[in-house]
C-alpha cells in the first residue's frame, strides 16, 4: 500500500516495495484531477493544503512566518522554561506573528491573552 503526501510544490509516492519517495503529479495536475471529480471526497493532505492556502492570505506566508516566530521564541524563552512553559511561549510567539501580519484581528488579542494564561498555569505548575 502507497502513502501519498501532498504539497503546494507536488504529491509524492512512498511505498513498502519502494522505500524512496517518488514525485506522482504537479500542483496543477493534482488541481485539474481533484476539480475532475467534483464528488470525489479530498484526502486529508488536500484539505490541509487548502486551509494553509487559505489562512497565508490572513496570516502571512508560512515559511518566513515560521522564520520570524523562530526569532520571537528565541527572544522570550529561556533554557530554564519548562516543557509546558517552552509549548505555550511557542503558541504565543506564533500568535504574535499572525497580530503583525493581521493587526486589526481581534482573535489575535483574545488568543494572545488566553495562552497568556497558559503560560502562568504551566509557570505554576513548575515551580
Amino acid at each position: 500500500m502507497a502513502d501519498r503526501i501532498c504539497t503546494d510544490r507536488g504529491c509524492w509516492c512512498q511505498s513498502s516495495d519502494q522505500p524512496h519517495v517518488i514525485p506522482l503529479l504537479q500542483a496543477q495536475e493534482i488541481t485539474d484531477f481533484v476539480n475532475s471529480a467534483p464528488d470525489a471526497p479530498k484526502t486529508v493532505c488536500q484539505e490541509a493544503n487548502d486551509i494553509v492556502t487559505s489562512r497565508e492570505k490572513t496570516y502571512g506566508t508560512m515559511g518566513p512566518s515560521f522564520q520570524e516566530g523562530g526569532k520571537v521564541l528565541a527572544l522570550i524563552s529561556s533554557a530554564e522554561d519548562s516543557p509546558g512553559e517552552q509549548l505555550a511561549l511557542a503558541i504565543i510567539a506564533a500568535k504574535l506573528v499572525r497580530r503583525k501580519n493581521s493587526p486589526d484581528n481581534r482573535d489575535h488579542y483574545v488568543d494572545l491573552a488566553g495562552y497568556m494564561e497558559v503560560l502562568w498555569q504551566a509557570r505554576l505548575s513548575a515551580i
